[in-house]
């Protein structure tokens, strides 16, 4: 993408990566996992805000900086696929309207995204469900990317 991005810190398993958002609301650490999911090869990309030490995977920060952090998401994905070229990568939101805005955020990005990645749209919740090839318009349940 071209969109700044947050520094990251990665974990030694390349499975979790923490950054800071600064904004209106002032700096919150967010934590990214690739959690492994049933299908060998496929993680979740669970996105947490990190208060008082736990993971809070429901807080909406609301920051300010949504490009940011949407950009620094894009940047861990990269990097995690890089590593491990020959997986999934399954996003959906907590909330339909946090799956609606990632989604959005894909359908925006999508010439850009394609260039390195495959996209593919899900309409059922349960990330082991059929996916199709991506295409604007459609309202998914969840999206998965792959390497090319």
């Amino acid at each position: 993408m071209e969109q700044n991005s947050y520094e990251v810190k990665v974990s030694q398993d390349r499975q979790q990566y923490w950054f800071v958002s600064s904004g209106k609301n002032g700096d919150i650490t967010k934590v990214v996992t690739m959690q492994t999911m049933k299908r060998a090869g496929r993680f979740n990309l669970a996105l947490a805000d990190e208060i008082n030490g736990k993971l809070d995977y429901k807080s909406k920060t609301d920051n300010g900086d949504l490009d940011y952090v949407f950009a620094t998401i894009s940047e861990i994905v990269i990097y995690f696929t890089k590593f491990f070229p020959a997986s999934e990568i399954f996003i959906t939101g907590n909330t339909p309207v946090k799956t609606r805005l990632y989604q959005m955020k894909v359908s925006n990005n999508l010439e850009w995204i394609n260039n390195e990645f495959e996209v593919f749209g899900m309409t059922d919740e349960s990330g082991n469900g059929d996916f199709t090839p991506f295409k604007m318009g459609i309202n998914y349940k969840g999206i998965l990317v792959t390497r090319k």
